[in-house]
């Protein structure tokens, strides 16, 4: 019984603002796609990947907005 009510603390949903709004931003790094809170905008933070301290942007309401922004392109020479 005392196990399943330690499991029943441990799971339930934590108790606070659920009004917190998110921003989404990539490593200026690393490209890691990040999130955070707009409360964060303009502190200091480090990306979870490659630890690089970095000031928080505006950033995007929307995660799919990041999508197409750290796509990689392969040059290669053209062939003649």
């Amino acid at each position: 019984m005392v196990l399943l009510v330690a499991l029943y603390f441990v799971l339930k949903p934590r108790e606070g603002n659920t009004q917190d709004i998110y921003r989404y931003m990539r490593c200026p790094n690393c490209t890691q796609k990040l999130r955070f809170r707009k409360v964060q905008v303009g502190s200091v933070g480090a990306c979870s990947r490659c630890k690089k301290p970095f000031l928080f942007p505006e950033g995007t309401l929307r995660e799919t907005e990041l999508d197409g922004a750290h796509k990689h392109e392969e040059f290669t020479e053209a062939d003649d």
